[in-house]
């Protein structure tokens, strides 16, 4: 408990002062490409563990702690980790920072500068392939489509062209998962019977039960057999990914660990960011020199979101680059608004 506690001061802490060191676009540009930059190296170091293996496996095992080696079989199976714990983490990474770099790849307008995002984006796709995390790949199609449609300038006039184009992307968007998934990785990419798949669903309901007899949350993870539904305990498999992991959704995790009030802090925490990215678009209107940046943060947390229905993934668990890009996010609509202010003025 003192760890997690200790993760999420120093999570918070980083948020605050990424949002306090930023008083210029120049600034925020620069704390965005550096981001871009560091998952970037992570993601050719993962590429190298997979096709190489040494000496990037190695440099992963001596760039973070002991605890790495429990990871060690996975990694050498394939399921790269970058310079993350392992695959999930940098999975959840990849899911924040890919949207930021389609949409200035999407908004600029400079050859060398969209060259570059070609790249970048290429090597972090390939790595979240890598990685074998479906539901990361997912996040990052509907954040795609969702970049491309404000792309065109979403007009409530034209909401049926909007909506036909924003179904459109994501169809295209499920056949290059499927094809590229299948070639990469078919059991793993579409096969969705496996143990990992059919267990979701009791996870969720077993944390719901759990949550109703500790609403106040229980600050582990200690689920036994009298929670899990009665329906699912004639499948040993399922029983022992329900007891033995954690519920694989950030929400439900909310309400494990810290209970109704964690998860409302949660929700909460999501809608004031978004809300304020919505009200930063407003009044930024043509201005590509923001637009981007804000169209870029709100579809990182769109695609973080859809992740961590799947994944453990989320602030309350000490991640440090969600922390980061909300620091990214408070310093984006700040530099907007006081933007707004001097206009009138």
């Amino acid at each position: 408990m003192q760890v997690r506690l200790n993760l999420i001061i120093m999570s918070l802490s980083i948020a605050i002062i990424v949002s306090k060191s930023i008083r210029t676009y120049n600034h925020l540009k620069f704390f965005i490409n550096a981001l871009v930059w560091g998952i970037t190296v992570s993601s050719i170091v993962g590429i190298g563990q997979r096709i190489l293996g040494e000496p990037f496996i190695t440099l992963w095992e001596k760039t973070g702690s002991s605890e790495r080696g429990s990871h060690i079989l996975s990694v050498l199976s394939g399921r790269i980790a970058g310079l993350a714990d392992y695959a999930i983490p940098l999975a959840s990474q990849l899911s924040l920072i890919i949207p930021i770099v389609i949409a200035q790849l999407m908004f600029c307008n400079k050859k060398m500068l969209r060259i570059r995002n070609t790249i970048f984006l290429i090597l972090l796709v390939i790595a979240t392939l890598y990685t074998e995390v479906r539901s990361a790949l997912i996040g990052v199609c509907f954040a795609g489509a969702y970049i491309y449609l404000n792309k065109s300038n979403i007009n409530k006039k034209n909401l049926i062209r909007d909506i036909f184009r924003f179904s459109s992307v994501l169809l295209i968007s499920a056949i290059l998962y499927i094809g590229i998934g299948n070639y990469f990785n078919e059991d793993r990419f579409t096969n969705f019977t496996d143990e990992s798949a059919l267990s979701r669903l009791p996870m969720q309901i077993t944390a719901i039960n759990y949550a109703l007899y500790h609403p106040f949350g229980t600050g582990i993870y200690n689920i036994s057999y009298e929670y899990i539904p009665k329906g699912f305990l004639n499948n040993p498999e399922i029983i022992s990914g329900v007891i033995s992991n954690t519920s694989h959704n950030q929400f439900s995790n909310m309400l494990i660990y810290y209970g109704f009030i964690g998860l409302f802090l949660l929700v909460l925490l999501y809608v004031t960011i978004i809300k304020e990215l919505n009200e930063s678009l407003k009044k930024v209107q043509q201005n590509t020199q923001y637009k981007w940046i804000l169209i870029g943060l709100k579809g990182s947390f769109y695609s973080s979101i859809i992740n961590s229905l799947f994944h453990n993934g989320g602030p309350f668990i000490g991640d440090i680059v969600i922390w980061f890009v909300i620091g990214l996010s408070i310093a984006a609509c700040k530099l907007v608004y006081f933007n707004s202010l001097n206009k009138v003025s």
